[in-house]
């Protein structure tokens, strides 16, 4: 075996050595940058450009990509490591504390839409007055049923023993997301597609904004993959039905099932949230059920900081709209383009031929990702499906597959330029190619003889 690692070694020409050599200053060089739009910039077309000429590299350049691959994962890595150690010491104050707190008021009983019992249980981690306004005084933003989701956090006394288990907890559903995104787009290239699935993952700057903040996008990510990975059978439903009480914006990925009268997985998915709804009921109450008031939640100042990637927030902050004591989602422009952007999206889905039906189930996660007043920019880690499908249908792209490789390396940098501040243009960005893609393979426009089809791999 050592013999054969020699030989290897040795057949390496000098350009190749030197690129191996360089791997390792380049590795500081990103570990430096971490954070910044020159990695995905640097990474982005060396991952992509590797990956469609993978067929025509001899075994050395292969090798050659792979060492680099791994690089670039370790380095993300080791940054996401170093974030989660750093903060399970020191937790900062956005947005664990107040998912933790979430967790305590409900193990005690209290009443969770109560923003005095939220003001007593912080008293302890000495809030700022920034963090008491925007959360303390806002109490918990979602549906009840939702509160499932923080229950188990509340187990723990003490916030840096419960961000410990959510790191833990948030590593393993990040090791699935890699593994389930691999056998879904890039199985039949083997360890190799794993790699690439895992590189694509880790350089997506909102793995390390949802660990910083101790989010759960994460979780998100592995439930939405589970959607698609299940999306013909009733079994979708389930994991629908847990992707709402995460986030409430998956409600819109009801519209896809309803367009494509999946009614069993429609029923799966109210079926689980009436369960939920039932288990809440009956540990707290129809009292603290009902103090739940959907259009008081969010506090004002969510709708037009720079971490809300929504079409509203973009609008609000262009317009500097006065909405008063009404809630701004009413605004005439919010509704005419939200709106528009709802009806092309039916109409492309319920249009679309079975080959290419699964192209309304990305387009309605990005509905959500861009209608949903409140999408903040860690939301972007979800964008894994659409854009692993724009790349599998990268022949039929502007500029063929190099255009391809253009687009997803502009994507990348979009929501990782200034931590994410722009991530929005990344979700319409996406949203209009899938739906060049849906309408140029759609029966109206092309022949069925001549439809534009992804890899088979793609609809396992």
């Amino acid at each position: 075996m050592v013999n054969n690692i020699i030989q290897r070694v040795k057949s390496f020409s000098s350009m190749q050595a030197v690129i191996l050599i360089g791997l390792l200053p380049v590795g500081f060089i990103l570990w430096q940058m971490q954070n910044t739009f020159i990695v995905p910039l640097i990474c982005l077309p060396i991952i992509l450009g590797g990956y469609i000429y993978r067929d025509k590299l001899s075994i050395n350049w292969k090798t050659v990509y792979v060492i680099a691959m791994l690089v670039m994962i370790t380095v993300t890595g080791l940054s996401i490591f170093r974030t989660m150690r750093q903060n399970v010491v020191t937790p900062p104050e956005f947005d664990f504390k107040s998912f933790w707190l979430n967790g305590r008021l409900a193990v005690q009983g209290m009443n969770f839409y109560d923003p005095e019992n939220y003001r007593t249980e912080a008293i302890p981690l000495n809030p700022t007055i920034y963090f008491t306004h925007e959360l303390l005084d806002s109490a918990f933003w979602y549906p009840p049923p939702s509160i499932l989701m923080f229950l188990p956090l509340g187990w723990f006394t003490s916030v840096n023993a419960a961000l410990l288990a959510w790191y833990i907890f948030t590593g393993i559903m990040l090791a699935l997301s890699c593994w389930v995104t691999w056998k879904q787009f890039f199985y039949e290239d083997g360890l190799f597609g794993l790699l690439f699935a895992t590189a694509l993952i880790f350089l997506n700057h909102a793995v390390w904004s949802t660990v910083f903040y101790g989010q759960s996008s994460i979780f998100l990510l592995l439930i939405w993959l589970l959607i698609w990975k299940d999306r013909d059978t009733p079994r979708a439903g389930l994991w629908l039905g847990i992707s709402i009480l995460i986030k409430p914006f998956m409600i819109v990925l009801f519209m896809y099932f309803v367009l494509q009268k999946q009614w069993r997985t429609i029923i799966a998915a109210i079926t689980t949230l009436l369960v939920a709804c039932v288990v809440v009921l009956l540990l707290y109450g129809v009292d603290i059920y009902t103090s739940y008031q959907p259009t008081g939640r969010l506090p004002p100042i969510l709708y037009v900081e720079w971490v809300n990637q929504s079409l509203l927030s973009y609008i609000l902050r262009i317009t500097q709209y006065d909405y008063g004591q009404h809630s701004p989602i009413f605004h005439p422009l919010f509704l005419i383009l939200g709106g528009g952007i709802g009806l092309v999206t039916a109409w492309l889905t319920f249009r679309a031929n079975k080959q290419n039906k699964h192209l309304g189930l990305a387009m309605a996660l990005l509905l959500a990702l861009i209608c949903y007043p409140s999408s903040l920019m860690h939301y972007s880690i979800l964008l894994v499906i659409p854009f692993a499908l724009i790349w599998k249908y990268g022949d039929g792209f502007v500029g063929g597959i190099k255009g391809n490789l253009i687009f997803i390396t502009i994507m990348y940098v979009f929501i990782t330029y200034d931590l994410g501040s722009i991530s929005f243009f990344a979700y319409i960005s996406c949203w209009v190619a899938l739906a060049v893609i849906a309408y140029r393979n759609s029966p109206m426009i092309a022949p069925k003889a001549a439809l534009q089809t992804a890899n088979p791999s793609l609809l396992a």
